[in-house]
C-alpha cells in the first residue's frame, strides 16, 4: 500500500517495533521513533530508516507523563511537517504475583500500556482530520484477545491489553466519520526478552498448549500475528487492509496500512 511521503509515529521501538519502523519506512514513510531507556536501540533504527531514504526522528519521552504524549506528536508534526500514521507499541513485560502487585504497578502499567495508547491517539486525531484521514494501529497481545488469562503473574499486563482491544473499537467509532482507521494487532508469542527466565518461558510453553523450542533467527518456527479488524462498512469507512506478519526464518516483521493517494486528502 502506498506510504510514499507519509508520515508515522512509533511509540515503543525496540523488538517488534524497531522492524515495524523499519518496514513503514521501506514502505516510503518518514518515521519518528520514540523511546524511554533504549537509546541505542532507537539510534540504530533511524539509522536504518535513513539507509531506506526516508527521514527519521528520535524522540525521547517516558510516555507516563501525560504531556509527553502530546509533545511527541507535536514533534513530529514539526519534523515531518504532517502526522499519517500512529503505531502505539509502548509496553512493559514483568512478571509478579497478585499479592505483591502495588498501586505503583497497576498504575505504571495503566499508564503505559493504555493510557499512552489513548493519549497519543487523542493528540494525533486534530492533525488526521486536518489531512481528512488517517491510520491508528494499537498492539494488544494473543491472551488479552483470548479472553481468558493463561499463566499467572501477570495481572496488570493482561488488564491493560484487554483494554487496548476495548479502546481500539472505541477509537474506530468515535474515529470513522473523519476516515480515520483504527485497527488493533494481538501477537502471538514471539521471540522472549533477553530477561525472561526460563520458568517464565515454560509457563508460556504450557499456555499455548504445545511445546516450542525458544525461537532464535534462523529458526524454522516463526511468529503469526493475529489481527483485530473493525468493520469499516459498518463504520462507513473506505476498506484498509492493516496487518503485522512477523517471522524469524529470514522473513522480516511487515506492517501494511493502506492510506488514501495524495490527490484524494
Amino acid at each position: 500500500m502506498e506510504l510514499t511521503s507519509r508520515a508515522a509515529l512509533v511509540t515503543g521501538t525496540r523488538r517488534i517495533g524497531a522492524v515495524v519502523a523499519t518496514e513503514l519506512a521501506r514502505a516510503g514513510a518518514d518515521v519518528a521513533l520514540v523511546y524511554r531507556r533504549s537509546r541505542a536501540e532507537a539510534d540504530e533504527t533511524a539509522a536504518a530508516v535513513r539507509a531506506l531514504g526516508r527521514r527519521a526522528a528520535v524522540l525521547h519521552a517516558d510516555l507516563r507523563d501525560p504531556d509527553s504524549c502530546d509533545r511527541v506528536v507535536d514533534e513530529t508534526i514539526d519534523a515531518f511537517g504532517r502526522l499519517d500514521v500512529l503505531v502505539t507499541m509502548a509496553s512493559t513485560y514483568r512478571r509478579r504475583p497478585m499479592d505483591e502487585v502495588t498501586l505503583d504497578d497497576w498504575n505504571g502499567q495503566m499508564e503505559v500500556d493504555l493510557r499512552s495508547a489513548w493519549l497519543c491517539a487523542r493528540a494525533a486525531v486534530p492533525h488526521m482530520r486536518r489531512t481528512r484521514g488517517g491510520r491508528i494501529v494499537t498492539v494488544s497481545d494473543w491472551v488479552a484477545r483470548s479472553g481468558r488469562p493463561r499463566y499467572p503473574g501477570y495481572l496488570t499486563y493482561y488488564v491493560a491489553k484487554a483494554g487496548v482491544i476495548a479502546l481500539t473499537e472505541a477509537l474506530a467509532l468515535e474515529c470513522a466519520p473523519d476516515q480515520i482507521l483504527v485497527n488493533c494487532v494481538a501477537p502471538g508469542p514471539i521471540v522472549a526478552p533477553e530477561d525472561v527466565s526460563d520458568a517464565e518461558f515454560a509457563a508460556v510453553e504450557r499456555a499455548i498448549g504445545r511445546q516450542c523450542s525458544r525461537l532464535v533467527p534462523g529458526s524454522p518456527q516463526f511468529t503469526r500475528m493475529r489481527k483485530l479488524r473493525c468493520d469499516s462498512s459498518k463504520l462507513k469507512q473506505p476498506a484498509c487492509a492493516s496487518w503485522l506478519a512477523a517471522s524469524v526464518g529470514g522473513r522480516p516483521v511487515s506492517i501494511r496500512i493502506s492510506v488514501p493517494p495524495a490527490s484524494t486528502r
